[in-house]
């Protein structure tokens, strides 16, 4: 299945910045250790300043052009979700439920580290790309969107001590996201769902869930919504791919 996830070039950028900035940090805490005296100190300090702002600068030029990647769909699967039409209508909100973590990491592709899991298992589970869009009422795409989602394991059990199948992203210029991940499991009480938070830059959180068509317990789950269902297609290896746009109400 043709993905898109964060990309190597990208990766090693952030890390060569944040490698740079702890360079300088300890070059100022140790720059008079010396008896160099106030010079040594001071150079150090200017020097620690100089590095800093060239690590935030290109740590705000890697998230730009992640921002702008354009989101591929695979062969053979459903249209590209600019296709899927708008009606305008926001994005009916749910319980953020027990199991949220701030502070995941940054990525489309929640199963990128799978062999390194310790507490979830996703070992046979069935593949799934989400993807979409995040739009206003007005129909107009929200460029870098933040994104954040959260899952079950195939055994219906969440990671509440760590971020296995948890993480954040940005939509691209267009308001497109896209998400790897697998099939979430059901649990007592809950059909299969993903949770999700969408916030426009600066904008307040739109907290919600997304579900799966055909599923059994989608009758018995009290929080089910039909207007959050995901189109879901099969992809040539197997894999699902869902589709699903986020429409944030006006501020």
């Amino acid at each position: 299945m043709r993905t898109l996830v964060d990309t190597p070039c990208h990766a090693h950028l952030l890390a060569g910045a944040a490698l740079v900035l702890a360079i300088a940090l300890t070059a100022t805490a140790c720059g008079g250790g010396d008896g160099g005296g106030g010079a040594n100190q001071a150079a150090a300090t200017a020097a620690a300043a100089s590095t800093a702002s060239a690590a935030a600068s290109a740590a705000a030029t890697a998230r730009a052009e992640l921002a702008t990647t354009a989101v591929a769909t695979p062969a053979g699967t459903a249209t590209a979700a600019a296709d899927t039409p708008c009606d305008g209508v926001p994005t009916a909100s749910q319980a953020e439920g027990p199991f949220y973590s701030a502070g995941s990491p940054e990525t489309r592709d929640l199963i990128a580290n799978a062999a390194s899991f310790q507490r979830l298992t996703v070992t046979g589970s069935t593949t799934l790309e989400v993807r979409g869009r995040v739009l206003t009422t007005d129909c107009e795409p929200v460029a870098a969107a933040w994104l954040d989602f959260w899952q079950t394991d195939v055994a219906g059990n969440y990671d509440n001590s760590g971020y296995e199948l948890r993480g954040h992203q940005f939509a691209n210029a267009s308001g497109e996201y896209l998400l790897r991940t697998v099939m979430p499991a059901e649990y007592p009480g809950r059909s299969p769902h993903i949770h999700v938070k969408v916030r426009a830059p600066d904008g307040p959180v739109l907290t919600t869930q997304i579900y799966f068509a055909g599923e059994a317990g989608n009758a018995r789950d009290g929080l089910f919504d039909a207007s959050l269902l995901m189109e879901v297609t099969t992809a040539p290896d197997g894999g699902l791919v869902g589709t699903f746009d986020f429409v944030l109400p006006a501020r």
